[in-house]
């Protein structure tokens, strides 16, 4: 606010003298006293070097405004520049933008493992439970999914969400078998409030926990550029607590 308020009554300040200087009237005297009154406040030894020195002061200011370390007045005490605010460790993206919890995803440091593959990634079985997958529910598979649904979500491999065929998520209770057991059974029937719409997902969706064998993306800070997203098979691993690689990755 304060650099823009400068850089407001800077540009006015400027704007008068060249008015002032463009001016043409009949009396000199009440023109030569107005402009005397305004470059007596202004930097500069002459009537020429202190409307430069004005606009000089004015592009510093915009320029501080995107990087305050562009501000080189002595003694001034500059706040942060959109260029502060971004970069580095305490910036916008890697302070409150990177390394967030978001959906699909884990992290942890990686230690070595000589007893894997080198395509795949050991992942730690609290991992496992927290990362889904959505598998659409059919014939072939219901089977399948109903137990994952029966185990719930703290018993590996299961089930944290069931998806129905309007988009309501349903949560699966940890400790309420008996809600679990109702679900599964309904797995392949279709709603009686649905069954007519041709709108909806024909099918509902079981979120699945993480299973040896599910391919996942590894990058690792800092790198961000797509080269260096690598995809792994997964292994889950009981009681390990860290990501695993092979030493030759």
């Amino acid at each position: 606010t304060v650099r823009y308020s400068s850089i407001i009554q800077d540009n006015q300040l400027i704007k008068e003298l060249l008015l002032l200087k463009d001016k043409q009237t009949t009396d000199a005297s009440t023109s030569n006293t107005s402009r005397s009154s305004l470059t007596n406040t202004l930097r500069g030894s002459t009537n020429e070097e202190k409307p430069n020195n004005l606009w000089l002061k004015m592009q510093i200011t915009v320029n501080s405004i995107f990087d305050s370390s562009l501000d080189n007045r002595s003694g001034a005490r500059v706040a942060k520049g959109i260029r502060q605010v971004i970069e580095k460790k305490e910036g916008l993206f890697r302070m409150h933008m990177m390394g967030k919890r978001v959906n699909y995803a884990g992290r942890s440091v990686i230690s070595p493992d000589p007893f894997i593959a080198i395509y795949e990634i050991g992942i730690p079985e609290i991992f496992a439970k927290k990362l889904t997958y959505p598998e659409l529910v059919t014939p072939h598979n219901v089977h399948e999914l109903r137990q994952l649904i029966l185990n719930g979500p703290d018993v590996h491999p299961g089930a944290n969400f069931v998806e129905l065929e309007d988009g309501t998520i349903r949560r699966l209770l940890p400790n309420n078998l008996s809600q679990r057991t109702a679900i599964a059974k309904l797995l392949l029937t279709r709603e009686k409030q649905h069954a007519s719409s041709t709108t909806l997902m024909s099918t509902k969706r079981v979120y699945r926990h993480l299973r040896t064998g599910d391919y996942a993306l590894a990058n690792r800070q800092p790198t961000l550029h797509r080269p260096s997203i690598q995809a792994h098979m997964a292994r889950v691993l009981p009681g390990e607590k860290t990501l695993r690689l092979h030493y030759a990755q």
